[in-house]
């Protein structure tokens, strides 16, 4: 900004710039420059298109000392092996058995539904044996005792 320069301004020469620059269209954001202007992103003094940052960071506080050279950096399995921790394996190894014990404990808990699921199943099964069907009006009587004889069969139940 120009000193005196107000926000009109620096609109103005913004659209006359996006003008130049896009061989004449006229500048259709002006609603979303009013929203962003104040954004910290869009904050920043001048742009910076070179490679050398010491412009924007300044030259290094503390430079390394002469015949000094930087650690070689660590391959990935270096990395992995020196963060596996005091004795208890890699996390990857954690997590692995962390996983295997949910699949495990996911696994008991559906053998135990359907345990319980048969057992419901056989306790009306059997319940559906003590119905009378002799007192039932006829369609009902054979329905219910060809379905007695089912269940009979399957538990090897015979009168």
């Amino acid at each position: 900004r120009k000193s005196g320069e107000n926000d009109g301004d620096v609109l103005e020469a913004a659209k006359a710039e996006y003008s130049a620059c896009n061989k004449g269209k006229k500048f259709a954001y002006e609603h979303g420059w009013r929203v962003l202007k104040k954004h910290p992103k869009w904050d920043a003094a001048d742009h910076f298109d070179s490679e050398d940052h010491t412009e924007i960071f300044g030259p290094d506080a503390r430079p390394r000392p002469p015949g000094k050279t930087r650690p070689a950096k660590k391959t990935k399995s270096e990395t992995t092996e020196s963060s596996a921790g005091s004795g208890s394996g890699s996390m990857k190894d954690v997590l692995n058995e962390e996983l295997r014990q949910k699949i495990q404990a996911g696994k008991s808990a559906y053998e135990a539904k359907k345990v319980k699921e048969q057992s419901a199943t056989e306790l009306n099964e059997l319940q559906f044996l003590t119905i009378d069907a002799d007192s039932l009006p006829e369609p009902k009587k054979t329905i219910i005792k060809n379905k007695q004889a089912q269940i009979m069969a399957k538990y090897h139940l015979f009168p």
